[in-house]
């Protein structure tokens, strides 16, 4: 569950990114006067959506890479291998 959560987001980062450069460029370029200020208004509002995208798939790829961990090794190489992948969140 946590790896396809993390995709998706990760996936939703993506699709974001391209509309927001090919439709933001398009209206500042090509809009009526005064469209430069508005699609970069539109531009920083839309930046936090795209930053908790990211966020929300960094951390859902971290929770599965310590599932795995913990399904896979034993306990003293899954305790080394969650250290360091919380220790990526710092």
């Amino acid at each position: 569950v946590c790896i396809t959560s993390a995709f998706c987001a990760n996936m939703l980062v993506v699709s974001q990114t391209t509309i927001l450069s090919v439709l933001g460029a398009s209206l500042a370029l090509r809009g009526p006067d005064g469209s430069m200020m508005t699609a970069t208004d539109g531009l920083y509002l839309e930046r936090a959506m795209v930053f908790k995208s990211f966020g929300m798939g960094l951390i859902l790829t971290i929770a599965s890479v310590v599932s795995v961990v913990w399904l896979h090794l034993h306990w003293e190489a899954s305790l080394t291998c969650c250290i360091l992948a919380v220790g990526t969140l710092m």
